[in-house]
């Protein structure tokens, strides 16, 4: 079993339209290159939400300056929507949620951070 260090979201309950950052390591960390300074491979997790979004997955080589949108994710209502992504090979990493037509209630994340490559059950 590896190594994992949980990152919380404390924002706000998104409202309708809203973009909200998840994690971003530009902001979680001073150097760039986080993942592999710290041996971090994956992030794993769940968000739960009682109205439809997006999770928007972004990679950036130059601490931000600029993102390319590499995955997006349309989240339907639910009670749980997993998140498990190899995050290795980027230099800086974000995950964004954007919060559909109708103001969500429910809005839980739970992501850790994980020096595991390979899934886990």
């Amino acid at each position: 079993m590896g190594v994992y260090t949980r990152v919380s979201y404390t924002g706000v309950v998104p409202a309708a339209g809203a973009t909200v950052k998840l994690l971003d390591t530009t902001v979680l960390s001073t150097f760039a290159n986080f993942f592999q300074g710290t041996g971090i491979k994956r992030v794993r997790g769940s968000i739960t939400n009682d109205q439809a979004g997006t999770l928007n997955l972004y990679k950036s080589a130059n601490r931000g300056a600029s993102w390319t949108l590499y995955k997006t994710a349309a989240h339907a209502i639910a009670t749980e929507n997993i998140v498990d992504e190899v995050v290795e090979p980027y230099a800086d990493w974000k995950a964004e949620w954007v919060a559909g037509g109708a103001p969500l209630t429910v809005f839980d994340v739970a992501l850790a951070m994980t020096d595991e490559r390979a899934t886990t059950t």
